[in-house]
């Protein structure tokens, strides 16, 4: 599972004219969703805000799916970088984006009720520290909070541990990553 935060977002929702704060959402929400679904094969949740929820190995089975979470996560890193880089920004304020990865047993599929379903991932393993807002609250832009998904795709990626708490850890991407 893969939650995203922008840094600062209540701020810039202050600052920015409603359409304006949209207009840069969406161009935002655009290439987080590409890198994501299209290049890495995870589903979207949901949206809450300007955060994002993504699962992999769900609807479908899917390899490697821890892996694919960790690449969509430096992927995602590049790409608002580059969106943030490009004319149609038109000097936006920078969106730093903090990322939650975990890995657990969820069930996934539709609930709700029966006139209003809903297709997410349900359980302990969501509602996790290391998942949580207070996970990426805790973190610095451009970093990722993992557990145990830095023990288990530790020959595919370097981490470089910042920070260790007793119920989760802190990495960031290495200069030497292997993707």
């Amino acid at each position: 599972m893969m939650f995203t935060d922008i840094r600062n977002f209540t701020t810039f929702s202050e600052e920015l004219s409603p359409n304006v704060l949209a207009e840069a959402l969406g161009k935002y929400l655009e290439v987080m969703v590409d890198v994501i679904h299209h290049e890495n094969g995870g589903t979207i949740d949901k949206f809450i805000g300007d955060a994002i929820m993504a699962i992999w190995n769900a609807p479908s089975p899917m390899q490697n799916h821890a892996q694919a979470a960790c690449r969509a996560a430096l992927g995602c890193l590049k790409a608002s970088n580059a969106l943030s880089e490009s004319s149609s920004w038109k000097g936006l304020p920078l969106f730093h984006t903090r990322f939650g990865l975990h890995k657990d047993r969820v069930m996934v599929g539709h609930f709700g009720a029966p006139n209003r379903m809903n297709f997410t991932a349900i359980g302990d393993g969501v509602i996790s520290p290391p998942v949580s807002k207070v996970l990426t609250s805790n973190t610095t832009p451009r970093s990722l909070s993992v557990k145990p998904s830095a023990k288990t795709q530790k020959n595919f990626f370097n981490f470089v541990f910042l920070i260790g708490w007793p119920s989760r850890e802190r990495v960031r991407e290495s200069r030497s990553m292997n993707c």
